[in-house]
């Protein structure tokens, strides 16, 4: 889970861009918040096989998504 407040952050693009480099299979949640102009940017990057990505933007239901993740940055 990557989370960086209501505001979102570009932040969260480079985290993601860095997570992408790991071999392990994972699927990584990205919490925008209220920045919605990191959607497309995110949608559109190139995954590896054993990536997948869900997108979200505002929610009110981070309590239930950080108790699913295995590590919330």
């Amino acid at each position: 889970l990557v989370l960086m407040g209501a505001a979102g952050s570009y932040a969260s693009y480079r985290y993601v861009k860095k997570l992408i480099e790991v071999e392990s299979p994972l699927h990584v949640i990205v919490a925008l918040g209220r920045n919605e102009l990191l959607r497309p940017k995110l949608e559109g990057l190139a995954l590896p096989e054993t990536m997948s990505l869900t997108v979200l933007g505002f929610t009110q239901d981070m309590a239930d998504l950080m108790a699913v993740s295995d590590l919330c940055i």
